[in-house]
C-alpha cells in the first residue's frame, strides 16, 4: 500500500512519493509531472481532468472549470450538464486523477495521501480540502490541522462519492513531515507552502 504527497494547485497539481528516503515525482500518462487543475464534463456524464480538460476550455467553456481552488470553503456553485458542484467536489476529481496516475506509476494501490495547503487557508478552506480528499477516495489529509471540522460549517453530503475514505491519522502527516517530502517537492517547483505540517 503506497502513500503519496499531493500539491493541489490553483493552476496545476502534482504528486510525489517518498521511498527509501528519496523523493520521486509521479508523471501522468502524458509523461508530464504537472497536471492542469481543470475539470470538464461531457453530455453523457463523462468527467475529463487535466490536459484534455484544459483543451476543452475552448470547445466546451460552459462545462469546463479551472482555478476553482480559489473558491474552496465557499458556497459558490458550479453548474454543468444539469449537475451542481462545489469547489471541493471539482478538486476531488483532480485528486482522484492524481491518485490513479500514482497507482499506475507505482503498480500498487494508494491508500494514504497528504495534501498541501497554503498558509493563508482558513479553517473552512482547510476543511474543504479535507473533504476533497475524502471524496477522492484516499485517506487524504491537508497539511496542518485541517482534519478538524469548522464548528460553523455543516458537512455537505457527498453526491458524487468517488471511493472509500477513512479519516486520516495525525501520524501520517507527521511521518511525511519528518521525511520532508513537501519541502523537497515544493522547492523543486518554487512553491512556498509554510504550514505543510504544524503538529
Amino acid at each position: 500500500m503506497a502513500e503519496i504527497g499531493i500539491d493541489l494547485g490553483t493552476t496545476n497539481s502534482l504528486c510525489a512519493v517518498c521511498r527509501d528516503g528519496k523523493i520521486a515525482l509521479v508523471p501522468n500518462p502524458n509523461g508530464d509531472y504537472l497536471t492542469p487543475s481543470v475539470v470538464s464534463f461531457g453530455d453523457q456524464g463523462e468527467v475529463y481532468v487535466g490536459k484534455i480538460a484544459k483543451e476543452m476550455q475552448i470547445t466546451r467553456p460552459k462545462q469546463t472549470f479551472a482555478e476553482f481552488k480559489r473558491d474552496m470553503g465557499t458556497d459558490r456553485i458550479f453548474r454543468a450538464c444539469g449537475q451542481e458542484y462545489r469547489a471541493e467536489e471539482l478538486s476531488a476529481f483532480v485528486l482522484k486523477k492524481l491518485k490513479e496516475d500514482a497507482e499506475k506509476f507505482l503498480g500498487e494501490p494508494v491508500t494514504e495521501a497528504v495534501i498541501s495547503v497554503p498558509a493563508y487557508f482558513d479553517d473552512d478552506r482547510r476543511y474543504a480540502t479535507k473533504n476533497a480528499g475524502k471524496l477522492a477516495g484516499s485517506r487524504g489529509c491537508p497539511g496542518g490541522h485541517a482534519h478538524r471540522h469548522h464548528p460553523g460549517r455543516r458537512p455537505r453530503p457527498a453526491d458524487h462519492q468517488l471511493g472509500d475514505f477513512q479519516y486520516c491519522r495525525e501520524i501520517i502527516i507527521s511521518k511525511y513531515h519528518r521525511s520532508s517530502i513537501f519541502r523537497n517537492l515544493c522547492s523543486s517547483y518554487s512553491h512556498s507552502y509554510s504550514n505543510i505540517c504544524s503538529l
